[in-house]
């Protein structure tokens, strides 16, 4: 693998699969299409692992074709009988046309069963037993067999044959010799462009016909996977030798990746392929894939593939795509979401960037709210270094320490007890009530030299720690004689209730402790109207609690 421009990046196509190797598919593949029953188990006990190994990621196709051969075991047993052999075949049928039609579900409405069958090559007469087994009358036994054995076949030729020959071709350097003979030829166009003659251009003309093929057969993805790596979209430091362009040439800010004019000119005929081949979506996603891999998304490869996956993403809305007017946008509808939760699942520089161009044309639409939240995460994300150290310098700039408050307070002391005092005077009259009400003056600095570290906090120096509410009791004459009287009838009130307690046969049998209760109580009464003095304040309290 080349170097790139930026350092040695290796990387490869990597994939997470819940079987071991390629002979451990082939094997579990042979096995549940073979005719021996004990070989058919064996590969249900391999999928099962799969499961375990995947969650919920297992291609739909394996799930649907264990089910399925699940009930032909079954049968081939003879333990069943024929009515729990045929609910065994229809949910294992059921099964395969719900989860099969429900991928080809990429429009915000769902769409009919038999149409999205339709069009991935299931015939009608399935989605019918389909129907009938889970709405009508239960299908006859034959017919559930014939469902169910071409289900298993159309799984074969759909998803293990296909899947198997990718598997058998390892074909990637002969991509990767259709590229570099692609390269020679375009360089020497990009390098002389007023001599190149139509003769001249046949051979790059010819490689754009391989590459075309390419394009339409089961090999494209092996193709796209040798275009991203370096040397190819991702430029060696020859290839920007020869076409006159440093790193710096690739424009970048925190939020874009613009690939130099020159460097796009030798891949555009490739990239217009994909486009008339209806693969842009298949290349975008490539690009996604691969720059998730990287953990740091500011090495020289990760940016080369991100002005790469911002440039198609521009080329595709700028044609309408994702406005759901023409058959390509309905194709994108799908894949808009599916490059969303890509950026989502792997938060980096670029990726997020990306995540907030596309947001618009995911479908169903992203409310207002939650597009304003992604954007707030996406900024902390695109932040340069140097641009959260000058946040951070800003906002040091309004912190304080608690010398600085102690200095503020102490040369200001002189000016905010003036303003105190004049605002007390000015308002003597007109605020006398409300500050009999609240039993104390306004809150005012202190000028006192008094040591706070040996008061807990919430109390000030004299007041007893067993009183957390002194500051709030009222110190005035006139309220306390009106609290003398509520006092008084509360008085009556314990008597009453001394009395009730009697008539009730309560448990304290000791009538006289209540009835010195009572004329202590009173004692105290007398004693608050002639004022308030500490020391019965703190013997009515202590009776208060008492009751």
């Amino acid at each position: 693998m080349a170097a790139s421009a930026g350092g040695n990046v290796t990387r490869g196509e990597t994939r997470v699969v819940g079987w071991i190797n390629r002979e451990e598919w082939e094997y579990v593949y042979k096995s549940l299409y073979s005719d021996d029953i004990d070989l058919k188990k064996n590969a249900l006990e391999r999928i099962a692992a799969w499961r375990c190994r995947f969650v919920s990621k297992i291609p739909v196709a394996v799930d649907c074709t264990a089910a399925l051969v699940n009930a032909v075991i079954q049968d081939e047993l003879n333990t069943t009988d024929d009515t729990s052999l045929s609910s065994i075949y229809s949910m294992a049928l059921i099964r395969f046309v719900n989860m099969i039609t429900d991928k080809g579900q990429t429009k915000q409405y769902a769409k009919p069963v038999h149409i999205v069958a339709e069009e991935m090559g299931l015939p009608e007469w399935l989605v019918n037993v389909r129907h009938e087994a889970t709405h009508t009358d239960m299908p006859s036994l034959r017919v559930l067999k014939t469902g169910v054995r071409y289900a298993l076949l159309w799984l074969q030729l759909e998803y293990w044959e296909e899947n198997s020959d990718v598997l058998n071709i390892d074909d990637s350097d002969e991509m990767r010799e259709i590229l570099i003979n692609y390269q020679q030829e375009q360089f020497k166009l990009i390098k002389d462009p007023m001599t190149a003659s139509q003769r001249s251009r046949r051979p790059i003309k010819a490689i754009l016909d391989v590459i075309k093929e390419v394009l339409q057969s089961k090999r494209r993805q092996s193709l796209v996977q040798q275009l991203l790596q370096d040397g190819f979209l991702v430029p060696s430091l020859e290839q920007l030798q020869s076409l006159k362009i440093t790193e710096d040439d690739f424009v970048y800010d925190s939020k874009h990746v613009e690939i130099p004019p020159s460097f796009c000119a030798l891949w555009n005929p490739v990239l217009d392929l994909f486009d008339q081949s209806a693969f842009t979506d298949l290349l975008i996603c490539s690009l996604l894939t691969e720059l998730c891999k990287f953990t740091s998304q500011d090495v020289f490869a990760a940016k080369c593939l991100a002005g790469w996956t911002f440039k198609l993403i521009e080329t595709v809305s700028s044609k309408g795509s994702g406005s759901g007017n023409t058959q390509s946008d309905a194709k994108f509808d799908g894949n808009w979401k599916r490059f969303f939760e890509l950026c989502v699942d792997n938060p980096g520089r670029w990726t997020v960037s990306i995540m907030t161009r596309i947001m618009a044309y995911v479908r169903p639409r992203i409310s207002p709210t939650v597009k304003n939240k992604l954007r707030k995460l996406a900024s902390v994300f695109v932040s340069s270094e140097d641009d959260i150290k000058d946040e951070i310098k800003d906002a040091c700039k309004s912190i304080f320490t608690s010398e600085d408050v102690l200095l503020h307070a102490k040369s200001n002391s002189d000016e905010i007890a003036d303003k105190a005092n004049y605002s007390i005077n000015d308002n003597q009259t007109t605020n006398t009530e409300c500050h009999l009400k609240d039993g104390a003056l306004s809150w005012q600095l202190s000028s006192d030299a008094v040591d706070w570290s040996m008061y807990p906090l919430g109390l000030v120096p004299d007041q007893s720690m067993q009183d957390p509410q002194h500051l709030e009791l009222p110190v005035s004459m006139e309220p306390l004689e009106q609290y003398g009287t509520d006092t008084e009838q509360c008085g009556t009130d314990m008597e009453q209730y001394g009395t009730d307690t009697e008539e009730s046969e309560m448990e304290c049998d000791d009538e006289r402790d209540i009835q010195e209760l009572i004329n202590d109580n009173e004692a105290m009464v007398a004693t608050f109207k002639a004022g308030w003095p500490p020391r019965e304040l703190e013997t009515f309290k202590e009776n208060i609690k008492l009751w």
